[in-house]
């Protein structure tokens, strides 16, 4: 037993460490280095507009929110586009009548298509505009359903295509308004430039900067040639960027705003989103590790470049929380029944080593990143305990990926959705709390054991994620 538990923090450990070791990697070379060079190409001098499809999934989403985004697009100055709008799975008329009929009233701009039972979510939905995209494009772009459009959107991104190699072009994503100035918000939105100011620009400069599911352009050759989307994946943005780097192709990223979208204005959507996507990046992660790291006819250079992108699925990944709570709860165990397991100092100063780390690690990125942003001091911290509230769910989503190949797509809510009780949306954080502290405290508390080192790991985990507790959940001054 002593054996075992120990080998299994010690790998756990390992692969805890090697992340947050590229974390920092990534931080030092995207952010700290700014004499790296960009994009090369000059967007705005080159005249090349090819055709552009836009694409548009839709399901379930408020109509006024989609036609404030179907308005914009509208007013997109280029000269050589189409829109085609696919409403999957949604079953209630009114929710994508006004879709359609907006889009009647624009034959030349705008196709909509309402499709039923249609299977791969919105990987689904993107393959069925795909295929229903004229012979003539070559281009396809994605547009988020809640998504503010710049006009310059497609003049300034095609330029990019003008170099073979390049089958991505993915710009960032803003907020329609500023986030700090609302309730949910303001202790959130940093963790949403966390990976666009610190992985993309990092990975960009291996050309293996990922799509990102919206305000980004995709060669339309390179995409059909790769198979297209596959709805088997939960992030299947991350999943054929994965593909067309294995074809040979590259990426660039323009860290330039041309599209604002919502974030999540509840804790319960803010928590189901990053569930999903930290699902789908384990999922890729599981999937491709070992494809990755074979050495067959590849350089040192292109090892590298590979890595680049599998470290974006590790970014939101919590190996350590879940397994350390169990191992530590079991030494308890064993000491409340007088039958002590050996290793057990061992054990518990490797996973102190590595909560401490995580807890230094991620404090040294969100200071940084908050000083990169302007953000005010309060504004860092809260961002930060958010960030340590979603331990609880990125650990659940990370080994769920043992236990089921994928899981249904979840639509995120934003607006106005039905309300959740503070309770309900924070029950399995709570849980989990009482749990931790539970046998952390009671059995040293009723003297049938000592304090141990199992304790404080116990304790410690406890801690973090009772950050949860002191997050806003209510939906005031909604985006």
């Amino acid at each position: 037993m002593a054996i075992i538990l120990a080998t299994v923090i010690v790998i756990i450990s390992a692969i805890t460490m090697l992340n947050r070791a590229l974390k920092l990697w990534m931080l030092v070379i995207g952010r700290l280095f700014p004499s790296f060079p960009h994009i090369t190409i000059d967007a705005q001098s080159s005249v090349f507009y090819p055709c552009v499809s836009v694409h548009l999934a839709v399901s379930n989403e408020d109509p006024c929110v989609v036609l404030e985004t179907l308005n914009y697009l509208s007013q997109t100055d280029y000269p050589n586009y189409h829109v085609i709008v696919v409403d999957n799975n949604t079953t209630t008329e009114k929710l994508w009548k006004p879709l359609e009929a907006f889009c009647a009233t624009r034959p030349k701009q705008f196709t909509f298509y309402h499709v039923e039972r249609l299977p791969g979510y919105k990987a689904g939905a993107l393959n069925y505009a795909l295929a229903r995209t004229s012979p003539t494009t070559e281009i396809i772009a994605i547009v988020d359903a809640d998504t503010i459009v710049e006009p310059e959107f497609l003049r300034a991104m095609t330029p990019h295509f003008a170099d073979n190699e390049v089958a991505v072009v993915q710009s960032p994503l803003g907020f329609r308004r500023d986030p700090r100035e609302h309730c949910f918000t303001a202790w959130i939105y940093l963790i949403y430039r966390y990976f666009l100011s610190i992985y993309m620009p990092a990975a960009a400069r291996f050309g293996r900067a990922p799509f990102i599911g919206a305000m980004g352009l995709i060669r339309r050759k390179a995409l059909e040639e790769c198979g297209g989307w596959n709805g088997f994946y939960l992030t299947e943005d991350m999943e054929i960027s994965g593909r067309l780097f294995n074809c040979g192709y590259v990426s660039l990223f323009v860290d330039h705003f041309y599209g604002r979208s919502m974030p999540p204005t509840d804790l319960k959507n803010f928590k189901r989103q990053h569930y999903r996507w930290n699902f789908g990046n384990a999922q890729i992660f599981r999937d491709n590790l070992q494809k990755t790291l074979r050495l067959k006819k590849k350089s040192l250079s292109e090892l590298i470049e590979a890595l680049a992108y599998l470290t974006c699925p590790g970014i939101y990944l919590n190996l350590y929380l879940l397994p350390f709570s169990l191992v530590a709860a079991t030494f308890q165990i064993a000491a409340m029944v007088k039958s002590p397991i050996p290793g057990e100092t061992f054990c518990c100063v490797i996973m102190l080593g590595v909560l401490a780390t995580e807890i230094v690690g991620e404090s040294l990125m969100f200071l940084t990143l908050g000083a990169y942003e302007g953000a005010p001091w309060l504004d860092r911290l809260r961002n930060l305990t958010a960030w340590w509230a979603l331990s609880l769910t990125n650990a659940r989503s990370t080994w769920a990926v043992l236990f089921r190949r994928t899981r249904p797509f979840e639509i995120t809510g934003k607006g106005r959705r039905k309300e959740v009780s503070t309770l309900g949306q924070k029950s399995s954080e709570l849980t989990f709390v009482l749990t931790t502290l539970g046998f952390g405290c009671l059995p040293s508390i009723t003297h049938i054991t000592e304090w141990s080192m199992a304790s404080l790991v116990l304790g410690v985990s406890g801690a973090l994620v009772s950050t949860t507790l002191v997050l806003p959940t209510e939906k005031r001054n909604e985006l």
